[in-house]
């Protein structure tokens, strides 16, 4: 979202005119697909990841127009997805006509030979990034606060970005595909500055690109991609013996090709497919190729599988995407498999024999693999454990499995003669109970609430995470403290009873059990005074300077519209005093003075 330049007054005017600046306006943002005024083009935020492209995060801003726009009183705000502010960083001076605005948001990590240095930013903050790796967003305005959700017609935002689950946005957020990392990629908006108010819309996921008012980086050159699937490797250490046909582990072999005498492109490729894959990468080695293992085929059905390839780019070749065909094929003979359910001691690993046979009458042994599965989740190898005779014997690290009930699917491959096969576990551990309470006292319509929430288990630390819903978008915060955590609750909810529920994710390290626990939260209509005849009771004196001030506030905000220069500041200064005396009337008023 950007805002229209807005009509400046005479005193402003000239003392914009005198150093070649427009000011960016104040009024209500609207969408503006031609682009003609000051947007966010570009948002990165994976710099803590010590395979990223760059040293430090960073968002950069850009002026569409033909003449140089002002920064005075802007500023940027980070958020988590959560809508919890990170921090702010000001900006002052002004964009140049088409050109860059580059604005560093934390302090740089040491540049590597694949960790760049970004260039000179034209304003730099110290914020806390590390957390905000997969989603986030990014305010550029005037004011101190902007509320939460669809911002795109917020008071005080010029523009605002939220990515990947962001809790705010504009119209939607961006997402972000199950085939991009932030750790490679940045949200970038077209080099024409459009904005339509919608940044699901108006921005895509690319390499990023850093560019400074000073010194515009160079564009990268697009390079060709190739990827075709292998058939199955022999695995080394098996001495000469292929292993079946559905083993579960295929190849995907790479070919990044740069420019006709230009640098060999190096950097990295990545495989991404449906779910029961897990995403691998491997290096661009020599001449441009990588060979690349598809990981966690061996709990997938016959079939061909889609997936997709991703060089992720370097310093000259832009980052690229192409496809590749994976064909998993077996039997048609039904089998069985034979697993039982278990209760491990403490510390115990599981450690049994899983048997795969025909599902009637006699027949060669099945041959291939078997892996376990906790949904989406190998917890074998992902190749799988070979059958030998039938059978397979199937260790799972203690520490893999949570405390409590796990329940879980062992997976036949199947082979050239059997079709695969599965079986339902349950595998049980000790666990330590945990508590979860919720409190959150009443509030009244127009005024943020605050939940909190208690964590507790006996004879350990509760840690990890507790996910509140029931009032406003979902928020995931870590346990702080003695197992405490707060929430703040949004303002915007009507009046009603809205039913809290907080739910402890539980801890694997510490063997902590989930817990949920719930509240009711109030939200009281704002009471009215009573009006009628003479039995009725007249306004209390903290009602009667309520219904003043809020009447001074709304003559000041109109003479603000018309304000000028010293005048304009003057009268805002007032009306954030107002508000701050307005907010306070509440208070009396509610508590019946």
């Amino acid at each position: 979202m950007n805002r229209p330049l807005a009509a400046v007054g005479v005193v402003a005017g000239a003392a914009l005119a005198l150093g070649g600046l427009q000011a960016v306006g104040a009024s209500t943002a609207s969408a503006d697909p031609a682009g003609t005024g000051l947007v966010i083009s570009e948002v990165f935020t994976g710099a803590s990841n010590s395979a990223a492209p760059y040293d430090a995060d960073f968002v950069e801003l850009y002026n569409p127009t033909s003449a140089e726009l002002s920064l005075s009183g802007l500023s940027l705000q980070v958020r988590r997805a959560d809508d919890s502010v990170i921090g702010t960083v000001a900006l002052t001076g002004g964009v140049a006509a088409g050109t860059h605005f580059l604005v560093q948001l934390d302090e740089a990590n040491d540049a590597t030979t694949s960790h760049l240095d970004l260039p000179t930013p034209d304003a730099a903050g110290s914020l806390a990034m590390a957390d905000v790796q997969n989603a986030a967003e990014v305010v550029l305005g005037n004011a101190a606060t902007y509320g939460t959700g669809d911002l795109s017609a917020a008071p005080g935002v010029t523009d605002m970005v939220g990515f990947a689950g962001a809790s705010s946005y504009e119209t939607h957020a961006a997402e972000l595909p199950s085939t991009v990392t932030t750790t490679y990629n940045s949200i970038s908006r077209a080099d024409s500055g459009a904005d339509t108010n919608d940044n699901s819309a108006d921005l895509t996921w690319v390499g990023p690109t850093p560019t400074d008012a000073a010194a515009p980086a160079a564009a990268r050159t697009a390079p060709s991609l190739s990827a075709d699937s292998t058939s199955l490797l022999v695995i080394a250490g098996v001495s000469g013996d292929s292993w079946p046909t559905r083993l579960g582990a295929a190849y995907i072999s790479s070919k990044v090709s740069g420019a006709q005498g230009g640098p060999t492109p190096t950097g990295t490729v990545r495989v991404f497919g449906p779910a029961g894959f897990a995403a691998n990468e491997a290096p661009v080695g020599n001449y441009g190729t990588s060979n690349l293992s598809v990981l966690g085929t061996a709990g997938l059905a016959p079939g061909t599988y889609d997936l997709t390839v991703v060089y992720e780019g370097d310093a000259t070749y832009a980052p690229a995407t192409t496809h590749a065909s994976l064909s998993l094929t077996a039997g048609a003979t039904a089998s069985t498999v034979s697993a039982s359910d278990v209760t491990l001691a403490d510390g115990q690993p599981y450690q049994k024999t899983i048997t795969v046979a025909p599902a009637s009458g006699t027949g060669d042994a099945p041959t291939g693999v078997v892996s376990v599965w906790d949904g989406g989740t190998i917890l074998t190898s992902s190749y799988g454990v070979a059958l030998d005779g039938g059978a397979a014997s199937v260790e799972i690290p203690y520490a893999s499995l949570a405390p409590g009930d796990n329940r879980l699917t062992v997976k036949y491959s199947g082979d050239d003669t059997y079709a695969p096969s599965s079986k339902a576990i349950t595998v049980s551990t000790p666990g330590i109970a945990s508590t979860t309470t919720v409190t959150a006292p009443a509030t009244t319509v127009g005024t943020a609430g605050r939940a909190s929430v208690k964590v507790a288990a006996t004879g350990a630390s509760a840690t990890g995470e507790v996910t509140l819903t029931g009032a406003g978008p979902a928020q995931t915060k870590a346990i702080g403290a003695g197992g405490s955590v707060t929430f703040d609750l949004p303002a915007t909810l009507a009046a009603g009873s809205y039913t809290l529920t907080a739910s402890y994710a539980g801890a694997l390290t510490d063997r902590v059990l989930a817990s949920t626990g719930t509240t009711t939260y109030k939200v009281n209509a704002v009471t009215k005074p009573p009006t009628g005849g003479p039995h009725v009771t007249g306004p209390t004196q903290a009602q009667k300077k309520l219904a003043h001030d809020q009447a001074k506030l709304t003559k000041t905000k109109k003479a603000y519209k018309k304000a000028h220069g010293a005048k304009k500041a003057k009268l805002k200064k007032k009306i954030a005093k107002l508000k701050k005396t307005i907010k306070k009337d509440k208070s009396a008023v509610r508590a019946g003075k």
